[in-house]
C-alpha cells in the first residue's frame, strides 16, 4: 500500500494572558472568556498508509509524534508500518470559535479586534481533541 500524507489539527485548552492592562473591570473581562472557549491548535503531517488512517482516531497518532516533546503518556498499543510516521510541522496558534459565525478563526485577533484586547498564549492543558484536516 502507497504512504500518503494527512494533516491532523490537535486543540488543546489554551490560558490567555494580557501584554498590557485594559480599561475594562474583571466581569467583563470574565464575561468574554465564559462565551468563547480559545485552543492551541498544532499541525501535524502524518506519512501513513490508508488503512492506517482508518485504523485509528487522530488524537490517537498525534501522541506518536508527540512522545519527545511532552509528558503525556503516549498509545503504547499502537504500531506503524516500516516507512510510516507523524512529523511535528512545529505550526501552532490560538484559536477560538466566533460565536457570531461559529468559525474557527484567530484567537488573539478576534480579542482585538471585537474587544480592543490584547492577550498572549501562557499555557496551555493537555490535548482535548484533534481533527483530519
Amino acid at each position: 500500500m502507497e504512504i500518503k500524507q494527512y494533516y491532523i489539527a490537535s486543540y488543546a485548552k489554551a490560558s490567555l494572558e494580557e501584554e498590557e492592562p485594559s480599561e475594562y473591570d474583571e466581569d467583563y473581562i470574565s464575561s468574554i472568556f465564559e462565551n468563547v472557549d480559545f485552543y492551541e491548535k498544532r499541525i501535524y503531517l502524518a506519512h501513513i498508509k490508508d488503512s492506517t488512517r482508518e485504523k485509528y482516531q487522530p488524537e490517537e497518532l498525534v501522541f506518536l509524534a508527540k512522545e519527545s516533546e511532552s509528558d503525556e503518556t503516549p498509545n503504547n498499543h499502537i504500531t506503524l508500518d516500516e516507512g510510516e510516521w507523524i512529523e511535528n510541522v512545529n505550526e501552532s496558534s490560538v484559536v477560538c470559535t466566533n460565536p457570531d459565525t461559529y468559525e474557527e478563526e484567530d484567537g488573539i485577533q478576534y480579542l482585538y479586534l471585537v474587544y480592543g484586547l490584547q492577550y498572549f498564549l501562557a499555557e496551555t492543558d493537555r490535548m482535548e481533541y484533534a481533527i483530519w484536516q
